[in-house]
């Protein structure tokens, strides 16, 4: 839990905080939405590779100086926490231009689902710590996916 919280909070407490301004930016677009949004998840990614390449670094001596009675954790798996940060930072994203654009609904539909799929990722076959990361880094592809797909029919030039 120390490790998540470590690894999570250099990339979502920003996002979170500004989470309004990216609304704000979004609600601004009435053009372009696709590639705004496209934008956006680029700066999410690129500061969660920084962070992910950081933690894998300089996590585990992080973690030993903060919390030396804690069993000692490998780079990778530290890095590999980042990427499910990174994952969430893109569900707050992409869920932020469900509320934009007034679809509350899809926004909570969203984020239940990855709620629940991180919830059934949890007993996958596998030691705790795969477990934790798979499910930590793909359960918000759920929701994400959802979110894309409803917000890119919106987006489609209607056919007759």
């Amino acid at each position: 839990i120390l490790a998540i919280s470590l690894t999570r909070a250099p990339l979502l407490v920003p996002i979170i905080s500004f989470q309004g301004a990216i609304v704000a930016f979004f609600v601004r677009q009435h053009a372009g939405l696709v590639s705004a949004l496209l934008k956006a998840m680029a700066v999410v990614w690129a500061l969660t590779t920084v962070v992910a390449l950081g933690m894998g670094l300089l996590g585990p001596w992080v973690m030993g100086l903060l919390y030396p009675s804690v069993q000692p954790l490998t780079g990778i798996f530290m890095g590999l926490l980042a990427v499910g940060a990174g994952s969430i930072g893109s569900l707050v994203v992409a869920t932020s231009v469900a509320l934009a654009r007034g679809r509350h609904g899809l926004f909570l539909a969203a984020w239940i689902l990855a709620t629940a799929a991180s919830t059934v990722l949890l007993f996958v076959p596998a030691d705790v710590q795969t477990r934790v990361v798979i499910s930590l880094a793909a359960g918000p592809v759920a929701g994400i996916l959802v979110a894309l797909a409803s917000l890119g029919r919106e987006a489609a030039p209607a056919t007759s």
